[in-house]
């Protein structure tokens, strides 16, 4: 376990800081979100800024789905009829960049 998981699993208020802060910048739209990304295990480089890189495609069964550099698969997610992608790689914790 690294420093901000310690911070963040041992000091409530911090961790409510945090994750406000992180809504307030656009990363996550709702605090739990940004509590839930905070508290997965992942280490300090990734913390420090580390990048994801997503493509788009489809699985076998014809779901829209984005898929990680790192191995993960996330279902593709519409906002006012355009298809989004996740900030946050929920696998590695990598900030989701789109190529």
């Amino acid at each position: 376990m690294n420093n901000m998981q310690n911070i963040v699993k041992n000091d409530t208020r911090v961790a409510m800081h945090i994750a406000v802060e992180l809504c307030e910048e656009g990363d996550f739209d709702t605090v739990n979100e940004a509590l839930l990304w905070l508290l997965q295990e992942r280490d300090d480089a990734t913390l420090g800024g580390g990048e994801c890189e997503l493509t788009y495609g489809e699985t076998d069964d014809g779901v829209d789905s984005w898929f990680t550099q790192c191995g993960g698969r996330f279902n593709a997610t519409f906002e006012n009829g355009r298809m989004v992608h996740p900030k946050f790689c929920q696998l590695c914790g990598g900030k989701a960049v789109e190529r």
